[in-house]
């Protein structure tokens, strides 16, 4: 028997489904496929670069670990240090990958091929050479981002580094979760679709039909009904926040809501139950439809920290940070390194690309910490940052970021003067707010077991820095050591201890300690004594009686750099022997540092001839620290930067010759004049000239 019922779309017989049935059925299968897929895609894309993204900070995180405990990068053993334009050629896709350099401002940066097991990271698919000589993952410095060159590819989108493009995926698929419970309510002609999930944004989009007689109006929490400015026809408007259509920047438009109305919900006033707003259509007098919208899922309240509480360890410090449980929950804790001391005791930014970090990027590239259960979160730092930025971020998006010390504030950096087996001696560079009670010195050959303690009372009540520098320990038989200093602030509220791995050389292999004022490194007119901290230049602001930018007995060399910018390395007096044939295939030289110039060669020994300047003999001589560039008229000495190339020898020494009379790099209109002048080989000397 037919059903004719006009209620009914589709026509049933008991022969089986008639054609538009079928051709009904298809289509809605084919819709449901279409969207499955699609998700599918999606979700797919998203979990992806998340994965990407996550394994890029991973590598970040343990390079910089790495970094911090070494004093070095954990490259491929024998690559060169890369400038951008040879970073780009790697790329497998040039372009995209020159876009991301540029977009995280590493133009000028040095770059270094990764060793992904020096970092212990062995269980990433992809940087391991299988797929050509770009599959392999690049660290920046001083930024610490890190590239892969090789590019992960994803639905016709190529990433080879956390850039706006992975926030901007992450930030979508965190955000499909909220449109899955987006809901529409309907009444009389009034249509109304929002978010149900956590948000900082009402979200309310309306859509109504008004006819003539018509007038529609907004309740905020039961309060008197407000009129809402309507045209007869279709009307669409929406609004994110009730304060801002007070001040006419939302699409809808009531004239006469208030501040006080606004705040029950975006300040809070009113108790969750109570926060909604009414959408009234009315003919006459007559209520003929409403529609109510449930705002008990906005909140504006910051999430916040509550207490943090600071400890320090021997080669960690920690911040435990307890937080306020706000209306939405706390989503994620996020920080980055603001502030760090250097060895010398003062506290500088940690990154010279950055000094402060915005929320945008605190919410999408900053470093995550897990939380607890119980609301409390923990972070670790090395010894030498200071201070760090924290963003504290709940289910809402609202974000809260607070600058919070991570060190006490009692530091202790550390210069070491002499490391060979039978000679280890320290200068401990104390910082404190209110001065110093004592420093404890101690030394021990596994890092475990401290003996012979050096105690020395100090009292001193002055804010800054401290210096202090231990004994000799002698007779080492290990080529290791360790040194644990112990510092107490002047009320002894604080007690500092800093453990420092050294490696020691035995006294045969070293070259003398080079003691003599003459044979100071010689900063001639517009030179800048320079120190590297670790992860900076920084500036020795008394070169003359601040020995720790130069230790010839640890290998650690003198750097200085002129006014526009070039670096130069120091090289002392010495004389050499060559101590094998010259007919075998590998020649040793032995080389000692002669530290003043009334010193004879030794017997067998030549002093180097680069140290007699025409008839003046030199203490030593400055020597570009890296490979010219710029041009033949400006010539430059900087890292990161393409070389000179192609240039003839006249040429270039011409070149060379030109930088005695040039004013830029500080030192005058005549090198001639200055009292350090330029040898012929383009090196600066020291002479006994006035």
């Amino acid at each position: 028997m037919k059903n004719k019922s006009k209620n009914n779309i589709y026509i049933a017989n008991n022969k089986g489904i008639s054609l538009i049935v079928l051709m009904i059925t298809i289509v809605v299968a084919l819709i449901i496929i279409t969207t499955v897929v699609m998700l599918s895609t999606s979700e797919i894309k998203d979990a992806n670069t998340n994965t990407f993204a996550t394994n890029l900070m991973s590598i970040q995180d343990a390079t910089e670990s790495y970094y911090i405990a070494n004093k070095a990068m954990p490259s491929v053993d024998g690559s060169t240090v890369m400038n951008k334009d040879e970073l780009v050629a790697m790329g497998r896709v040039p372009d995209t990958l020159l876009e991301e350099v540029t977009e995280n401002n590493d133009l000028d940066s040095q770059f270094y091929k990764l060793d992904l097991a020096k970092i212990e990271i062995t269980k990433i698919p992809y940087g391991n050479k299988k797929l050509g000589e770009n599959d392999i993952f690049i660290i920046a410095y001083p930024s610490m981002n890190v590239y892969y060159p090789y590019g992960l590819d994803v639905s016709g989108e190529t990433y080879c580094s956390i850039t706006s493009k992975i926030s901007n995926v992450t930030k979508t698929h965190s955000n499909d979760a909220d449109t899955s419970t987006t809901s529409v309510i309907t009444s009389a002609g009034i249509k109304v679709t929002k978010t149900n999930s956590w948000a900082n944004k009402m979200g309310v989009n309306i859509d109504v039909e008004m006819g003539v007689g018509e007038f529609l109006y907004m309740s905020v929490s039961g309060d008197p009904n407000r009129l809402i400015t309507t045209n007869v026809g279709n009307n669409v408007f929406g609004f994110n926040l009730l304060s801002s259509i007070i001040t006419n920047t939302e699409t809808i438009k009531v004239p006469t809501l208030t501040l006080v109305e606004a705040n029950y919900i975006e300040l809070g006033t009113k108790s969750l139950t109570d926060r909604y707003v009414d959408i009234l259509k009315y003919k006459g007098s007559e209520v003929i439809g409403k529609v109510r919208i449930d705002l008990s899922n906005f909140s504006k309240t910051l999430p916040t920290i509550t207490n943090a509480t600071l400890s320090s360890y021997p080669t960690i410090n920690t911040v435990k940070l307890s937080l306020a449980s706000s209306e939405s929950g706390i989503r994620e804790i996020r920080y980055e390194y603001l502030k760090k001391y250097t060895e010398n005791g003062t506290i500088v930014n940690y990154n010279d690309s950055y000094s402060d970090f915005d929320a945008t990027y605190m919410q999408s590239k900053a470093r995550k910490v897990e939380i607890k259960s119980d609301l409390f979160a923990s972070i670790n730092a090395p010894k030498e940052v200071q201070l760090i930025k924290i963003a504290v971020i709940d289910k809402a998006g609202n974000i809260n970021l607070y600058n919070q010390e991570i060190a006490p504030r009692l530091y202790i950096g550390y210069a070491i003067n002499s490391s060979t087996t039978s000679s280890l001696q320290l200068t401990a560079n104390l910082y404190s707010i209110n001065g110093i009670k004592s420093i404890t010195f101690s030394k021990s050959t596994d890092g475990l077991n401290f003996t012979d303690p050096q105690v020395y009372t100090l009292n001193t009540t002055t804010n800054g820095i401290t210096t202090k520098q231990s004994s000799p320990y002698t007779d080492f038989a290990v080529n290791t050591a360790y040194i644990k200093m112990v510092a107490v602030n002047y009320d002894s509220t604080i007690t500092e201890t800093r453990i420092v791995k050294v490696s020691l050389t035995s006294l045969a292999g070293s070259p003398p300690v080079i003691v003599a004022a003459e044979d100071k490194p010689l900063l001639a007119k517009g030179m800048t004594a320079k120190k590297w901290s670790g992860t900076s230049w920084d500036t020795v602001s008394n070169p003359d009686t601040d020995t720790s930018w130069y230790n010839y007995a640890s290998k650690q060399w003198a750097n200085a750099q002129t006014a526009e910018g070039s670096m130069w390395v120091w090289i002392p007096r010495y004389e050499y022997k060559i101590t094998t044939p010259h007919s075998a295939t590998a020649q040793t030289i032995a080389i000692n540092f002669l530290g003043s110039l009334s010193t004879p060669a030794t017997s067998g020994y030549t002093i180097h001839p680069a140290f007699t300047f025409g008839s003046v003999n030199l203490t030593g001589i400055w020597v570009a620290k890296f490979e010219a560039s710029g041009s033949t008229a400006e010539l430059d000495i900087k890292p990161g930067v393409v070389s000179l190339k192609s240039v003839s020898i006249s040429n270039m020494f011409a070149a060379c010759r030109n930088m005695e009379t040039s004013s830029r790099f500080g030192w005058g209109l005549n090198g001639k004049r200055n009292r350090y002048p330029f040898n012929k080989k383009c090196r600066m000397g020291s002479s006994s000239l006035p």
